[in-house]
């Protein structure tokens, strides 16, 4: 999906949710959402036959300076690992990758429902 040019502003943000469904077994699935080719969510998912995430990935003060948490962080409150900073022109129109892998082909991943806002 394409983000238009300029619709973030300089301080806006981009919420996605995502939910995905998966085969239970031991193999690796791997969920990724990528804003303009950076990684701001990736996950294995492998036990559980589910996975959903919220994911924000805001504007900080400039459309080309992004930042956000990291994947294994969930929720509000502190966590132990660095944010993610990117340098996407979002004065452009900017390409977003909800995305699946799988370790065995003979496992399934499913994009179950996804939205998207844009918050100013």
């Amino acid at each position: 999906m394409t983000l238009p040019a300029n619709i973030m502003g300089v301080n806006g943000v981009v919420r996605v949710m995502l939910l995905w469904s998966a085969t239970n077994n031991a193999n690796n699935k791997t969920v990724r959402f990528k804003f303009g080719g950076s990684t701001f969510y990736a996950v294995a998912i492998t036990t559980g036959v589910m996975c959903q995430a919220i994911v924000e990935v805001p504007n900080r003060n400039n459309a080309s300076s992004q930042v956000g948490a990291q994947s294994a962080f969930n929720g509000v409150g502190n966590g132990g690992a660095a944010v993610i900073t990117a340098a996407v022109n979002t004065a452009n129109a900017v390409t977003m990758l909800i995305t699946g892998e799988l370790a065995n082909s003979a496992d399934t991943i499913t994009i179950e429902a996804y939205s998207l806002e844009v918050l100013h």
